[in-house]
């Protein structure tokens, strides 16, 4: 027997949009994900905050660091969902 694993849909968590930003899903959620952006405005916002703050970080001369510790993680999802709320 053949098992289909289920794909996310819109409204993508913004969890699971951070990871497609960063590369780190397997290629067929990422594929599938970026067909079905247009579908998901929230996505499209919360993917332009996490490029304008990579952005500011290469100004800077600086990668973003991986380790993020958790109790900056709810302050960095506080401050995008923040800047994606309309």
């Amino acid at each position: 027997m053949t098992t289909t694993a289920r794909m996310p849909a819109p409204p993508f968590d913004r969890r699971l949009i951070a990871d497609f930003h960063a590369g780190l899903l397997p290629p067929s959620v990422a594929d599938h994900i970026r067909r079905h952006l247009d579908d998901d405005p929230h996505a499209v916002d919360v993917l332009a905050a996490l490029a304008r703050v990579r952005t500011e970080l290469a100004a800077l001369g600086r990668e973003p660091d991986p380790d993020v510790p958790p109790h900056i993680e709810a302050r960095l999802d506080r401050l995008v969902d923040e800047l994606t709320d309309s």
